[in-house]
């Protein structure tokens, strides 16, 4: 059995893909016996930050993650036109984002990055210091 020093943890650690990462995060909230509606409330928000990095050509890593990608991000959300683009049920419509629904995005963003911190994946909150 290996004994890798938390340091050499956190680099392994940080080289997770970011899906996969809030995939773990997701199971972890049910583990700590959070609700199924909140885990689920969370893995609608976050892949919307992950497809907004990848659009943008970042890298998926944790650990290129930064502060102003989530700034960015939110910005793209209060600047947007319309609501329900990909959305299985419903037809996009014109209208941008209320603001609780961009203060959920942000809330989901700060609780993921305080937990990637937390279980040892990044040396400080990547995303909102």
């Amino acid at each position: 059995m290996s004994h890798k020093t938390t340091a050499a943890r956190r680099r392994e650690n940080m080289s997770l893909e970011l899906p996969q990462a809030v995939d773990y995060f997701c199971t972890s909230m049910t583990l700590e016996g959070k609700s199924l509606e909140t885990a689920l409330w969370h893995r609608k928000k976050l892949p919307a930050f992950a497809q907004f990095l990848q659009q943008q050509g970042h890298t998926l890593k944790v650990k290129d993650v930064r502060v102003e990608d989530a700034r960015a991000f939110i910005k793209f959300l209060l600047e947007r036109k319309t609501r329900y683009s990909a959305h299985v049920l419903r037809k996009e419509v014109e209208g941008g984002l209320a603001m609780t629904t961009v203060h959920g995005y942000a809330r989901s963003l700060r609780t993921f990055a305080s937990w990637l911190e937390r279980e040892g994946y990044t040396n400080e909150n990547i995303l909102f210091c």
